[in-house]
C-alpha cells in the first residue's frame, strides 16, 4: 500500500533523488534542462552575486539585481525592474551539488542607465 505523500520507489524504478536528476538534468534524454542563468553580478552596481547569495534578486526575464539596489533604503529601483517594469523577487539558490552539472553564468550584464555608464 502506498501512503499519500510518499514516493513509491518501485513505481519509479529508482530512488526519488535519482529520478529527479533523470527528469530535470536530462540524463534520460541527453538534453539539458533550461535552468536559471544565475548571473554573477548586479546589473546596476556590478557587485558580485555568487550562486549562493541570499542578496540576489531577479525579474521574470532574469535581469539580476542586488538587494541594496532593488529594495534597500533609498533604492533607486524601488522593487521594479528598470528593464521590463516587472516585479523583482529573491533569486533561488541552486544546491551546491548541482553547480557542476548546471553551472552558473559567467557573463556579466550591465544596465546602460546605471550611474557611471553611458
Amino acid at each position: 500500500m502506498v501512503h499519500p505523500g510518499r514516493w513509491e520507489v518501485n513505481a519509479w524504478r529508482s530512488p526519488p533523488r535519482t529520478r529527479w536528476r533523470q527528469i530535470f538534468i536530462g540524463e534520460e534524454t541527453g538534453e539539458t534542462a533550461r535552468m536559471l542563468q544565475l548571473r554573477p553580478n548586479c546589473e546596476w552596481c556590478d557587485v558580485d552575486l555568487p550562486p549562493d547569495s541570499p542578496n540576489a534578486r531577479v525579474c521574470s526575464f532574469e535581469c539580476t539585481w542586488c538587494a541594496d539596489c532593488i529594495d534597500g533604503p533609498g533604492s533607486p529601483l524601488a522593487d521594479v525592474c528598470p528593464n521590463c517594469g516587472g516585479n523583482v523577487v529573491p533569486r533561488p539558490i541552486r544546491p551546491a551539488g548541482l553547480l557542476e552539472s548546471a553551472p552558473p553564468s559567467t557573463e556579466r550584464v550591465h544596465n546602460a542607465n546605471a550611474p557611471g555608464r553611458s
